[in-house]
């Protein structure tokens, strides 16, 4: 997940890497590679910076203890492919 002055510009140059156009929503450009993910990739308009990455976990329990280790609240995920999820912060 990152932020761009120009998504039109990043999206171009991720489908040059070979990503593929999946969806626009609220201001966010998301693609997908070839895989089973939902979407790899989501640029959303603003400064450049990196926000941040997620990471599969394979049952409730692994997402879990992971919320606990960051101290943060499971919610569900307003992603493609939706889901639950975790926003933690590192230290």
């Amino acid at each position: 997940m990152l932020r761009h002055p120009d998504p039109e510009a990043a999206t171009a140059f991720m489908r040059d890497y070979g990503l593929l156009d999946l969806e626009r929503r609220e201001k966010r450009v998301y693609m997908r590679a070839y895989g089973d993910a939902p979407f790899s990739w989501v640029t959303s308009e603003g400064e450049p910076a990196f926000v941040g990455m997620g990471f599969r976990v394979s049952d409730a329990q692994s997402l879990s203890r992971f919320a606990a280790h960051f101290g943060a609240e499971i919610a569900d995920c307003p992603h493609p492919g939706g889901g639950q999820y975790v926003v933690g912060k590192g230290s």
